[in-house]
Formats: structure tokens, sequence, C-alpha cells
């Protein structure tokens, strides 16, 4: 049904969403940002218990944006902006289901990969994870939520130091810092997310849903947020940003 990424239901109504480009350490392109929106939607109509999100393979969740993907070797500033509202979308889409959703970490998850992660209500990483932002390193800002999400989970200033360094940082650091609610040896991060899956999907519901509410952001300060996202990510794009990149392929 999707061509980069696959739905299941490994438990009684527990779901687990998988990124399924391997060969490419999982990296978003066009393709994984319209399946994952289709997928989204799906999710909401079914109204599952819980959603587990998992990348597949040991090495990677998700590496961020494919750098060799058609919309990222276009160098205009409509573009960028492009790209910042169908991620943003998609992400928003995911971070308002109704179900719990516990993203899985195991190996790598970097740019956009960790702004998907930041979706979940709940990360479970594995010992040997590694989490960053490089997309200073490009002469790009995270633009898919991290300006927003990011600081509400780990501080802002803990937010900063992330994004304007590039740094990649281990599975304790983040769950020193609050991003990662548990650290597991890396065979198991799955099966520990889909545990406490079923943890929260045993919650009573109603109860549930009045919790995402009081706990989700102030939506008019975090759209504006956004929208600056998407107006810094388009003039970014209009200096060619992955243009060194491509070079180094």
């Amino acid at each position: 049904m999707f061509e980069t990424l696959s739905l299941s239901e490994p438990r009684n109504d527990v779901y687990r969403l998988r990124l399924e480009r391997r060969s490419r350490l999982n990296a978003i392109n066009e393709q994984m940002i319209e399946d994952l929106q289709a997928a989204t939607d799906r999710l909401a109509a079914e109204d599952p218990d819980a959603v587990v999100l998992a990348g597949a393979g040991s090495r990677s969740f998700s590496i961020g944006m494919d750098t060799r993907a058609p919309i990222a070797r276009r160098d205009d500033q409509t573009a960028g902006e492009s790209v910042a509202r169908q991620a943003q979308e998609v992400m928003d889409a995911i971070e308002s289901l109704s179900a719990p959703v516990m993203a899985a970490v195991d190996g790598l998850a970097l740019g956009g990969g960790l702004e998907l992660a930041l979706t979940a209500d709940v990360r479970i990483g594995g010992e040997s994870s590694e989490y960053g932002l490089p997309e200073i390193t490009h002469g790009l800002i995270p633009g898919a939520g991290a300006t927003q999400r990011l600081p509400a989970i780990v501080g802002r200033g803990r937010a900063y130091e992330m994004m304007f360094t590039g740094e990649k940082y281990d599975a304790e650091e983040m769950a020193d810092w609050g991003l990662l609610a548990a650290v597991v040896p890396d065979d198991e991060v799955v099966d520990a997310a889909l545990d406490r899956a079923e943890e929260l999907a045993g919650a009573d519901a109603g109860s549930d849903e009045d919790g995402e509410r009081v706990l989700a952001p102030g939506a008019g300060r975090v759209s504006e947020g956004f929208m600056l996202e998407q107006s810094g990510l388009g003039q970014a794009f209009s200096r060619d940003p992955f243009d060194a990149a491509s070079d180094d392929d």
C-alpha cells in the first residue's frame, strides 16, 4: 500500500508505523512524506489504542531529508518553503493523533528524523542510538518543527546548543535531558516501545485525550514559529545548500 513505509498491527490494536528505506538509512523524501500523510490519515480513521514509530534496520531510525531527493535539489526559496510546509503538515498530523505515539529509536535520529521522533508522546532509544540536528552544517535551520517542539522537551538553552552546533548526542545524554523516557539494549527497542504503548493504551481513553489537550502547546504561538521555519528554510534554499553535499556523494 505504501512505497516507503509499512503499517502493521503486531499487538492487539497497537499499530507499528515503520520507515522502509533501509538502503538510504530511512532518509525522508517526497514519497515518504506523502506516505506518512496517508498512513496518518488511516490511523486517524481506525483510531488504534496506540502507535509505535520505528525505522527499518538497526543503523538508523532516520537520517532526515534525503539530499538526493528532487525537492532538495531545487535551489529556490519557494522550494524551501514547500519542503518545510509539507513536512510540518505531516508532523502535525502525527502529533495530533488521539492515540498515544511511541518512537522506537534505533541507530541515528538526525535532522528531520529527530523532528519525526519529536512528534511522539514518548521516545525510547537504543543504547547506541545518536541524535542531532546537523542542518546548520548545510547552512539550513530545522524546518519540520524542531524549533518549536525541542525547546519544550529539553529546554531553550539545550535546544539552542543542538540546533547551532550540529553535534551528535548519545542516548544517555538525551535521557538526562528528558528527550528519551528510557534507554534499552539496541535489540529491545521496538519491544520496549510496544510494551510501553500497551501500558498507555490501557489507560482510560477519555483521560488520555484530556491529558493530550492540556499538554499541547499554545496553537497560535507554535503556528507563528512554524511560519518562521518555513521562511528561514526558504531563504536557505535560495543559497543552494545541498550543492556541497552533492559533491561528496
